[in-house]
């Protein structure tokens, strides 16, 4: 059976990728408090760091050249299974970090039919107040383009500087954004479960 397979009650998967690998930053942080709050509702969490898969940017020529890089074949395999995934972007100038971008374009070389049945969510960080908006807009843009199944909403979270302390989110009203999300998120992954058991 597949991992993160759905079949006589078998756990449900979300792989969660964060769009930085800067040391303190704050969407890996933000991944980290969204895998426990999945966690807590009973769903397995692979939380994804792109340092471990380092790739060049897409190059039509390198790839008929070369094939594509072991570690997007790596990361490809990493996502196969998953019943959801939830991309934590930063914002760069409006738009999605290179670094993000790059690796799905890469897995979508290999098969983009790995991300066809997940469940997509999106969430952002950003030390703004607007909480990521446009590069949240930039994503479901780009879902749709892709044909992949977005779970409406998302996590914002502005100010984010502010936003974690010790044991996770400092600010009540960000907490309740975030429970509220994965609520929606994870009823709409068991709602998919139980009609693919039937």
């Amino acid at each position: 059976m597949r991992r993160g397979g759905v079949r006589r009650g078998v756990s449900i998967s979300v792989a969660l990728l964060p769009g930085s690998t800067r040391s303190g930053s704050l969407n890996t942080r933000l991944a980290g408090v969204v895998a426990d709050e999945l966690r807590a509702r009973g769903v397995d969490a692979d939380q994804i760091d792109l340092a471990d898969y380092p790739m060049d940017l897409y190059d039509a020529d390198a790839e008929a050249a070369r094939g594509q890089p072991q570690a997007a074949r790596d990361l490809h395999d990493r996502l196969q299974g998953h019943d959801g995934l939830i991309i934590v972007s930063p914002e760069y100038n409006g738009g999605p970090p290179p670094l993000l971008k790059n690796a799905l374009d890469w897995v979508s070389r290999i098969d983009r039919g790995v991300l066809t049945p997940m469940l997509h969510g999106i969430a952002a960080a950003t030390p703004g107040r607007r909480g990521g908006q446009t590069v949240i807009a930039v994503w479901k843009l780009l879902y749709d383009h892709m044909g992949l199944d977005a779970h409406p909403g998302k996590i914002s979270l502005g100010a984010a500087d502010d936003a974690f302390g010790p044991a996770g989110l400092a600010r009540p009203d960000d907490a309740e954004l975030v429970g509220a999300y994965l609520d929606g998120y994870v009823a709409t992954l068991r709602s998919r479960a139980q009609a693919s058991a039937a």
